[in-house]
């Protein structure tokens, strides 16, 4: 989380929790497993934050292997493991290509967000930016229009296949990942990694919900 490392733990110690039920709720359903370990990876993201945290003020292996983990789940893990829990919960076979389709652009953006931390030296750089962290990163192109086409496929890849989702109850969450997002620039631009991966937490809470409906037979479909 982007307040303190008490709040990161804080947080990953409750999502924790929230994985175990969802996956408890979810053991005979296989399909949605991916979804269900949703709030367990965002568990894993802030215990590496906090990580960040207590390792700031340090230069070594620990900050070194905490921030660029953290990294990892922003850049590389959501934009992909997003739409290949939707996929794999899919039942309509024409919506699981378009669905797949979504995994690609994940990919693509992952691709072009991560692999340059690796190909500049001291690339990654952590900072407190009025009580919250912010990542400085490199790009392959360091052009506003390349960083803003990004953004906008990072967000197709992370939020747009609920849309296209059978379960209508997708959608909210879909809403809410936007929304969150642009929020989240428009107040922090520049920890807006951190921040929107906080405000992202709430999407676990709908997501919950979605899994309880159909463990109980509740589910509503388009």
């Amino acid at each position: 989380m982007c307040f303190s490392a008490t709040a990161s733990f804080t947080s990953a110690a409750i999502l924790s929790g929230a994985g175990v039920y969802n996956l408890a709720i979810m053991r005979k359903k296989p399909a949605f497993w991916a979804m269900a370990a949703i709030p367990l990876f965002f568990a894993l993201q802030q215990f590496h934050e906090g990580l960040v945290w207590l390792s700031m003020y340090m230069s070594g292996f620990l900050l070194c292997y905490s921030s660029h983990t953290y990294l990892f789940f922003a850049y590389v893990f959501w934009p992909i493991w997003l739409p290949i829990s939707l996929y794999c919960i899919e039942p309509d076979a024409k919506k699981k290509w378009y669905l797949l389709l979504f995994v690609f652009v994940g990919i693509f953006v992952a691709i072009q967000l991560y692999l340059p931390q690796f190909f500049f030296n001291n690339v990654l750089k952590v900072s407190l930016v009025d009580h919250s962290l912010a990542y400085t990163t490199h790009l392959f192109f360091v052009h506003r229009m390349y960083a803003w086409l990004l953004g906008v496929l990072y967000l197709t890849s992370s939020s747009c296949g609920c849309f296209i989702s059978s379960y209508k109850q997708m959608r909210p969450i879909s809403i809410y990942g936007m929304v969150s997002f642009i929020a989240a620039y428009a107040i922090k631009s520049t920890d807006f990694i951190s921040v929107w991966c906080f405000f992202s937490i709430g999407m676990t809470i709908p997501i919950t919900i979605f899994l309880y409906k159909i463990a109980t037979n509740k589910y509503a479909k388009v």
